[in-house]
């Protein structure tokens, strides 16, 4: 039988980190001379694509982009208490990984990440985490799941059209997460494999299809 894995984004999926990620980045580009990024429809509209794509599309350098989410993740990595997990979501990673092996691939840095799951008890549940330090590409950060488990289903949760679309180009089924940064109508155009309006209904994926 098919081993079942599961990579989860973290911001907007686990963490309640809009208002946070949103006045981090901001800052960070305005410190490198960048207005690209004026209000939260803006900042939204980056994750239609992978967010670092985007960036560049606004012509952000790419020799930037490394520094500035380093920064973002250091600003970040201060205001862990401001962000909240979303209700229901520590339950429901705690459950699906008594069967499923877990993952977090992310735009986010992954000491960010790894010390708020820390903080809130769940770094534990979590086989690695990938982040922006790791490789900029959500796309090529699942494929390197899939080559550790070759042959075995995999489903990658996201909450926003980003995350879908290069999901699909990794070839991997597609959880989309309604509580999050996108909203459901959005995520509903791009007809995710599953759609998921609660925290709780994560526990669907542990079924395989």
């Amino acid at each position: 039988m098919k081993q079942r894995i599961i990579m989860f984004d973290f911001d907007g999926v686990i963490a309640d980190s809009f208002d946070v990620f949103y006045q981090a980045l901001v800052r960070t580009l305005r410190e490198f001379g960048h207005t690209c990024v004026r209000n939260p429809v803006d900042f939204r509209a980056l994750f239609d694509d992978n967010a670092c794509r985007s960036l560049e599309a606004l012509r952000v350098p790419p020799e930037d982009l490394n520094e500035i989410l380093a920064e973002v993740g250091r600003k970040l990595e201060s205001r862990l208490d401001d962000m909240p997990l979303f209700p229901g979501v520590a339950d429901a990673i705690r459950a699906l990984r008594q069967t499923c092996v877990l993952y977090i691939i992310t735009s986010n840095d992954s000491h960010t990440v790894s010390a708020y799951l820390e903080r809130v008890g769940l770094r534990d549940c979590f086989q690695c985490i990938l982040g922006a330090n790791d490789h900029p590409s959500k796309v090529e950060k699942i494929r390197q799941v899939r080559r550790r488990h070759p042959r075995q289903s995999f489903v990658y949760v996201g909450d926003t059209v980003g995350d879908l679309r290069e999901a699909r180009r990794a070839r991997v089924s597609r959880a989309a997460a309604a509580w999050g940064w996108h909203d459901a109508e959005h995520l509903r155009q791009h007809d995710p494999d599953y759609f998921l309006a609660r925290p709780d209904e994560l526990r669907r994926l542990e079924q395989q299809p």
